[in-house]
């Protein structure tokens, strides 16, 4: 557990790896911003790679993950289960009014990591590429719910992730739920709200 870091300028910001990586809460923290949380300070990869069977671990809240070269978060491999990411600034600045992107996606889900959870109450915009994308077949049961992607923190400005807000490229993933709190809000975005390549319930 850790808040108030500094964490950027590294390869990647943080990198949890392996089944012995569970039960972290990382909050709290700028992770490829300079001090003040409204430049780039970039991490040359991830600002947060989890990888490898690391499971259960939280991410947030009130982290700002911006202005990392490639994704915010990362989370790889067959095994790396049941991660929690909440209450997350992902590619803007501190105040949330201007974007600081990071170079890929602002979260990507792949190679098989299932049953994460991303939601609720991450503000994903600005990113240079999607705001989240999921992709290959055995990635599957991850839910993305009450998220804001593509706009400012109040839901009411327009803070566009460059592609797509929301791209799946994967089987049996959830983006929404039945109550109002587990709707995500996408718009604002490049391309596509939502661009889905398999199947999935929305």
């Amino acid at each position: 557990e850790g808040s108030g870091n500094v964490i950027s300028g590294n390869r990647y910001g943080i990198w949890l790896l392996s089944d012995i990586a569970t039960g972290n809460i990382v909050h709290g923290n700028l992770i490829g911003t300079d001090p003040s949380g409204t430049g780039a300070l970039p991490n040359t990869e991830f600002g947060i790679h989890i990888s490898d069977e690391a499971s259960g671990n939280t991410i947030g809240p009130d982290n700002i993950i911006s202005g990392n070269r490639t994704n915010g978060i990362h989370i790889t491999h067959q095994g790396t289960n049941g991660n929690h990411i909440i209450q997350n600034i992902i590619g803007t600045n501190a105040d949330n009014a201007a974007g600081i992107s990071n170079g890929g996606s602002g979260i990507a889900v792949v190679e098989g990591a299932a049953d994460n959870v991303i939601g609720p109450d991450n503000v994903i915009s600005s990113n240079a590429e999607a705001g989240i994308s999921i992709n290959n077949s055995n990635t599957t049961g991850n839910s993305i719910i009450g998220n804001l992607v593509g706009t400012t923190v109040d839901g009411m400005g327009a803070l566009g992730n460059n592609t797509h807000g929301i791209h799946i490229n994967a089987s049996n993933n959830i983006i929404g739920g039945t109550t109002q709190e587990e709707r995500n809000v996408i718009s604002a975005n490049g391309y596509f709200g939502l661009e889905i390549g398999s199947n999935i319930n929305v």
